[in-house]
C-alpha cells in the first residue's frame, strides 16, 4: 500500500518486536521485486480514489490478497 501512495520509496524496513519477545522480526520490501511479480506499477493504482478504493480493497479484504 506505502508503495501505491508514495511513487519515490525503493525499500521499506520495518522491525516487529512483540512485548516481551526475545527476538525482533526484521522485513524489507523491495518495489522492483514486488513490481516485478506480475502486480505492476504500484504508483499507477493511486492515479484516482476509484482505482486506489478496488485495489486497497483487494489487498486488505479478499481472501488471497497480496
Amino acid at each position: 500500500i506505502i508503495f501505491s501512495l508514495i511513487e519515490n520509496v525503493e525499500y521499506i524496513d520495518f522491525v516487529i518486536s512483540g512485548e516481551g519477545s526475545a527476538q525482533s522480526e526484521f522485513h524489507q520490501y523491495n518495489r522492483e521485486l514486488i513490481e516485478e511479480s506480475a502486480i505492476g506499477n504500484l504508483f499507477s493504482y493511486s492515479k484516482d480514489e476509484e482505482t486506489f478504493s478496488n485495489f486497497l480493497y483487494e489487498k486488505v479484504y479478499t481472501t488471497g490478497g497480496t
